[in-house]
């Protein structure tokens, strides 16, 4: 799982690199993940408050037993 939510994270317009991700089993079919993310220099902080949204968003569509998401700007 951490691996494809490297790659989809990754992927994602805005997202530059990520650093560290650590998904935990916090119940049945219940996962909260949490990952150090470099965001674009480009962009200001509404920029990366819309990044983060997307993810957010990408990531609970395709890994819907994903309950909980934090993205650590590093």
């Amino acid at each position: 799982l951490s691996e494809n939510l490297r790659e989809l994270i990754s992927d994602q317009t805005g997202v530059s690199d990520i650093r560290e991700i650590v998904a935990l089993v916090i119940g049945p079919n219940a996962v909260a993940v949490s990952a150090s993310v470099c965001f674009d220099e480009s962009l200001d902080s509404r920029g990366v408050a819309q990044v983060v949204r997307d993810v957010k968003l990408r990531v609970q569509d395709e890994f819907p037993e994903v309950r909980r998401i934090a993205l650590e700007p590093v």
